[in-house]
């Protein structure tokens, strides 16, 4: 009976200290801490903030990893102020990529390379970008809006799509995708400005767009086969922002590459289109030739021009049309191609293609065994008539020959194309001429 006693008390005692060293709940380890709430439930306990961005951190190198949403956004029943709700988070587009980023999203692919001035990634298959969080994944389009080149790291989500995309998707008055009808998008938004109906799909596409704006627009695919089902969202807002998130430019260098540093010109025009030589107003040149032996030659861009530069510096492994070189009274227009892996000034990279035509005195410029302008549709098959491809007939005056470099698919990046013109104004007697030239070569190591 002791025993028993003895065991009870000690029991007691037991189940009396292990009581004493819980923690009291106001001690207890905090929430993690989650994004807030939209603004329009009502269950939000902090006041609720202005229309757009409200809060932003800044963006020196000294800034934390935040841990939380550095920026919120309130929807807006106007559906061109560009607001949507993804998964319970509302953004208004254009979003600085950090801010997004902050509400937990990763991209799946290395946010590395740079965008020029005007330029955006996205939808298309080599350059998607898809941002993961938990189960659901979006697809975006990331644009550079400055007038400046960016690094992809610091530029903006300038649209979304829902095709490639697991997630819950919200327009304003509750437009979702898979449950909202046609019905409730017109009475939500009116009457589309542009209409498209896809009757090999079966789907009704609805556009929406600012007043006199052609860069931003809301379309809403509206499904035949589903009761008249939303099937796909795709939101766009091309416009410039200020945020302190996206105001650096990238770093552009001047530095001669291996590629420049080891060219040498060609010493004699040749009778072989494979070499790409071409003599330019009494000068060799082998494309792809950098554009610093153009410089030496006395070319220089014009930056005057009607068609302007369409950048001061090119991305890494890109090409760039749009440039014009002059060198007193001539002219040329050619592409450009950045072969190093930094951003670089132009003036480091190459001139891969030429577009001579007869307006730009294209007698001055000659390929292999002397072809030119002017010359005969006879004289280029009896040269290189076994090189080129079938005859292509463009328009009722027009031809066009083609010699592909390395194979004869369409798709090869290194090429030059003749285009005959057999009016009676490009004749040469009863012999049908050249009348333009383009040539093209990329040579990627």
């Amino acid at each position: 009976m002791k025993k028993s006693l003895l065991l009870l008390i000690l029991s007691v005692l037991i189940l009396l200290l292990s009581c004493s060293r819980q923690e009291p709940p106001e001690l207890a380890e905090p929430p993690v801490s989650t994004p807030a709430p939209a603004a329009d439930e009502p269950q939000q306990p902090t006041p609720v903030p202005p229309p757009g961005l409200v809060t932003l951190i800044s963006d020196s190198e000294s800034a934390p990893v935040p841990t939380e949403p550095i920026a919120y956004f309130e929807m807006s029943d106007d559906i061109f102020d560009f607001t949507v709700k993804i998964d319970g988070d509302v953004f208004e587009l254009p979003v600085p990529l950090e801010v997004f980023m902050s509400y937990g999203w990763t991209s799946t692919r290395e946010l590395t390379g740079t965008l020029l001035p005007g330029e955006d990634f996205g939808f298309e298959f080599d350059r998607r970008f898809m941002f993961t969080r938990g189960d659901s994944f979006i697809d975006v389009r990331l644009g550079n809006m400055s007038d400046e080149v960016r690094d992809i790291s610091n530029s903006t989500i300038i649209g979304l799509s829902t095709y490639f995309t697991k997630a819950t998707i919200e327009l304003p008055h509750g437009i979702t995708k898979g449950i909202s009808t046609m019905d409730d998008v017109l009475s939500a938004f009116g009457e589309p400005d542009d209409t498209f109906d896809n009757t090999f799909y079966n789907y009704l596409s609805l556009t929406y767009s600012p007043e006199g704006s052609f860069r931003s627009s809301i379309t809403i695919e509206i499904d035949y086969n589903n009761g008249n089902v939303v099937r796909n969202i795709s939101v766009s807002n091309r416009i410039q922002i200020d945020s302190d998130l996206i105001s650096d430019p990238a770093e552009v260098y001047d530095e001669m590459t291996d590629r420049e540093r080891n060219y040498s010109a060609p010493a004699e025009l040749g009778n072989d289109l494979s070499s790409f030589n071409v003599e330019i107003y009494g000068d060799l040149y082998r494309l792809p030739a950098p554009v610093s032996a153009f410089l030496d030659n006395g070319w220089e861009f014009d930056r005057d021009s009607f068609r302007g530069i369409p950048s001061e510096s090119i991305p890494r492994q890109r090409d760039v049309s749009g440039y014009n070189l002059i060198r007193g009274d001539d002219g040329l227009r050619v592409k450009l191609f950045n072969f190093g892996d930094k951003l670089l000034v132009v003036e480091r990279c190459f001139v891969i293609e030429l577009s001579i035509t007869d307006f730009d005195n294209g007698e001055h410029i000659r390929l292999p065994a002397g072809i030119t302008i002017g010359t005969t549709e006879r004289r280029l098959v009896e040269l290189f008539g076994d090189l080129l491809g079938d005859v292509l007939e463009t328009s009722p005056t027009d031809r066009q020959y083609r010699y592909n470099h390395d194979g004869s698919a369409a798709w090869n990046h290194s090429y030059i194309v003749f285009f005959i013109n057999f009016d009676e104004s490009s004749q040469a007697g009863d012999e049908f001429i050249i009348h333009q030239i383009r040539l093209q070569n990329i040579e990627l190591d």
